[in-house]
């Protein structure tokens, strides 16, 4: 018995090195440099995706944001409260989603309202702020409280879309369209 369970593993091994030799000369990394090659894209897909969640600003919000929300004329480490609990919901909740839903929709849905919510804050900063001289520092603060709840509500927004699109679980089996 244990000498057909070797056997087994390794026939399985020697498949295993024959399927690899095969796809040798498309995945190697003069491949990466042909134009419209799979494993061009196969590579170059979940790197992008990576690196657009890294630069994407969920670690800014989460450190700045308390100094910000003050500059609302609201309680920022409240803010902070608010912010993680939210954040550490919506984690689990898109572990749930994700294979429901999808990646690609969670990703079109979750980058586009993140541009928004942010863009939304962008526009009443801009157009309802004024410059707070305190002592020795300068700061700019809202002129109106109701808009700085707003802006929360926007920051909320933009962490809990942060959390469910791609920020918590990458692509995943890249190479499986290889193997198939």
């Amino acid at each position: 018995s244990s000498e057909e369970d070797i056997k087994k593993e390794l026939e399985a091994m020697e498949a295993s090195i024959t399927r690899e030799k095969s796809f040798r000369e498309s995945t190697s990394c003069s491949a990466l440099c042909k134009p419209n090659t799979t494993i061009q894209n196969i590579t170059l897909t979940p790197f992008l995706i990576q690196l657009f969640q890294q630069i994407q600003g969920i670690n800014v919000i989460m450190y700045f944001g308390p100094m910000v929300v003050d500059g609302f004329g609201l309680n920022g480490t409240l803010f902070t409260g608010v912010v993680q609990t939210f954040n550490f919901g919506f984690t689990f909740i898109s572990v749930f989603t994700v294979d429901r839903i999808g990646r690609r929709p969670l990703l079109l849905l979750g980058t586009v309202i993140m541009f928004l919510s942010l863009f939304l804050v962008g526009i009443i900063g801009v157009a309802n702020s004024t410059k707070d001289d305190v002592g020795d520092d300068e700061r700019w603060v809202l002129r109106s409280k109701p808009l700085g709840y707003i802006c929360i509500m926007c920051f909320v927004a933009y962490v809990i879309f942060a959390s469910v699109h791609i920020t918590r679980r990458p692509l995943e089996n890249s190479r499986s369209k290889i193997t198939k």
